[in-house]
């Protein structure tokens, strides 16, 4: 893992005397995380995720409606990412038979083997980097 700091850079350009804008950067470079995943490209393989396999593997699906775990035979973790990856929400050690929701807002979820964030000390506004 990376681990750096967050830095705002802002610059003013001027337009004749009386006329100006105010640009603003904002760079975050938090701990960054990689993370090896399988999309799931269809309905089918968002459907279905991890139910009836036999040991958790790590799944990216895209949805806004919560998951659910009935039919798996172990534990996950969760992760909930915004658009630029950054990771919204966390859960872990979600148990079978349970239901996960969040704000709608966020569509990208990771299915994570159990014990996945505390191995690689994943925490709230940290940055995944995917890898198929």
């Amino acid at each position: 893992t990376l681990t750096a700091r967050r830095h705002l850079f802002c610059w003013v350009r001027y337009y004749q005397d009386y006329y100006y804008t105010i640009f603003c950067l904002l760079l975050y470079n938090g701990n960054m995380v990689t993370l090896f995943v399988k999309r799931a490209k269809n309905i089918g393989e968002k459907v279905i995720g991890l139910i009836g396999k036999e040991k958790p593997a790590s799944l990216l699906i895209k949805t806004r409606f919560g998951i659910h775990t009935f039919g798996l035979k172990f534990p996950i973790d969760v992760l909930i990412l915004d658009k630029s990856n950054k990771i919204i929400s966390i859960k872990k050690n979600l148990k079978p038979k349970r239901i996960f929701l969040w704000n709608p807002i966020y569509d990208t979820v990771l299915e994570l083997p159990v014990g996945t964030i505390d191995k690689k000390k994943i925490k709230i506004n940290d940055i995944v980097n995917l890898k198929s």
